[in-house]
């Protein structure tokens, strides 16, 4: 994406100078994440006088490390409490999955939110409405019929605009559109009035050489409407670490940053193990006058185990010899080991969080002691987390109340409760109050309540009839 021609054409709602220069760190950052990095894994080597294309392997560690952070900030056990029943019951319907976050697939989306946000730096959500209706100054106007919808954007489809205290309180979403064979690209824009935010719809056509030019927004969309608000509609996801990179850019710095020297390590080392096998394969050398001969030149693959030397003894050794090459394999993989300990320390894991049992690697859950920046680093990132979905249930509550006319409280009490089950396990905990059971501090009923999520009615009943 052009990011100079898309600000050229939304100068006027610019308000602080923006380092484009950083969307670079994005690509580099992305290019970890999805595992392969050109110039690296792909490379060049000199053999013989001809370079040769090689292909270096990695193990990707850099999506698992995003993908392990999402699961601890945001998973299957994470709740959102809301002090109203109706509100509560608006927002996410009366099982807890439904509502207009069920509607827009939330849990799962913030899921890969987050993990992308870890990945690329920052990614964010943009509530937008279909069906919404306005009168002729373009205010909006309660109208049942709207419709909220929640986009989810990464990193290097945001631009901020003007920020305060590291908070972006205005930013465009910029992201490209192809139609009937034309690239366009979008741009949606949330500014700060006197009156509130006011959002606008830009289109823009791609033309030869890279070039825009403003074109109509599509049927069915405003081009600008005045929420008459100061609720944002956007809020922002990103890990809760200072950007080394830019110290005043309110964009997130990714948590693979820290770690890109780690991550050629590891790959070097595990490309080592793979290349070890690949190269120390069985190998018989044989006389030549073991084989008859014609005029056939033979022809041996890389995988053929036999290889002809000649006719000439080998090294005073019978008409063969077998060769079993050492495979190295501890080495490499206390190299492995080494860099996995390093990576798990650097993202805020501390360390032995990752570990090879059976040459596979898992997350080693025995080493409770070591998880104290585990704990702590995952306190410290759902500052933010709780922040952006607070942001989220504002807005839709506000959209409930000012545009669909619903008994809603926009100022309703909103708490993200997360899941705190990586400074614990439940079994741990299950078995913990089986001895508080035993010594009466805790009663039977309450047990059967806390770990199979009966009421206390049912817990009493079951209780008594055994």
């Amino acid at each position: 994406m052009d990011y100079v021609k898309v600000l050229e054409k939304i100068s006027d709602y610019v308000k602080q100078d923006i380092d484009l220069s950083f969307y670079n760190k994005i690509k580099l950052w992305r290019d970890w994440y999805l595992g392969y990095v050109d110039g690296f894994h792909r490379y060049k080597q000199k053999i013989n006088g001809k370079y040769v294309e090689r292909k270096r392997y990695g193990l990707k560690i850099a999506s698992k490390v995003c993908r392990d952070w999402a699961s601890i900030l945001c998973n299957e056990r994470a709740q959102i409490l809301i002090d109203d029943e109706k509100s509560n019951e608006f927002i996410q319907g009366k099982d807890g999955f439904g509502g207009v976050l069920g509607e827009n697939n939330f849990w799962i989306q913030a899921n890969y939110l987050i993990e992308k946000a870890f990945a690329l730096g920052t990614s964010a959500t943009d509530i937008y409405f279909e069906n919404l209706s306005v009168d002729e100054d373009g205010n909006v106007i309660k109208d049942g019929k709207a419709k909220a919808k929640i986009s989810y954007i990464v990193a290097d489809n945001i631009i901020p605009l003007s920020w305060e205290n590291g908070e972006i309180r205005e930013v465009a979403f910029v992201s490209n559109v192809f139609k009937k064979g034309k690239e366009y690209v979008y741009v949606r824009i949330h500014t700060l009035e006197d009156d509130g935010y006011v959002i606008k719809n830009r289109y823009f056509e791609k033309l030869k050489g890279g070039d825009l030019r403003q074109v109509p927004v599509p049927e069915g969309m405003l081009e600008e409407f005045r929420t008459k608000s100061f609720i944002k509609l956007f809020s922002i996801w990103k890990p809760n670490i200072v950007n080394t990179i830019n110290l005043d850019s309110p964009l997130g710095i990714s948590i693979l940053d820290g770690i890109l020297d780690n991550l050629e390590g590891i790959d070097y080392a595990y490309d080592n193990l793979c290349q070890d096998f690949f190269l120390g394969g069985k190998m018989v050398f044989m006389n030549g006058t073991m084989f008859d001969k014609d005029d056939t030149p033979a022809v041996y693959s890389q995988e053929s185990v036999f290889r002809v030397m000649g006719d000439a003894v080998l090294e005073g050794k019978n008409a063969y010899y077998e060769y079993n090459p050492l495979l190295r394999v501890d080495e490499n993989k206390k190299g492995i080991e080494a860099q996995l300990d390093y990576i798990s320390l650097l993202v805020g894991f501390g360390t032995r969080h990752y570990r090879f049992s059976n040459n596979i690697i898992q997350t080693a859950t025995e080493y409770n002691g070591e998880k104290q920046d585990l704990i702590h680093n995952a306190q410290k990132h759902n500052m933010i987390i709780e922040k952006a979905i607070y942001d989220i249930v504002k807005a839709l509550l506000w959209f409930g109340k000012e545009i669909l006319g619903l008994d809603v409280k926009v100022n309703a009490n909103i708490t993200f409760v997360p899941d705190k089950s990586y400074i614990t396990d439940e079994e741990s905990d299950r078995q913990f109050d089986l001895l508080l059971v035993k010594e009466g501090i805790m009663k039977k009923w309450e047990w059967r309540m806390k770990y199979y999520g009966e009421s206390e009615e049912a817990a009493k009943k079951i209780i008594d009839e055994t």
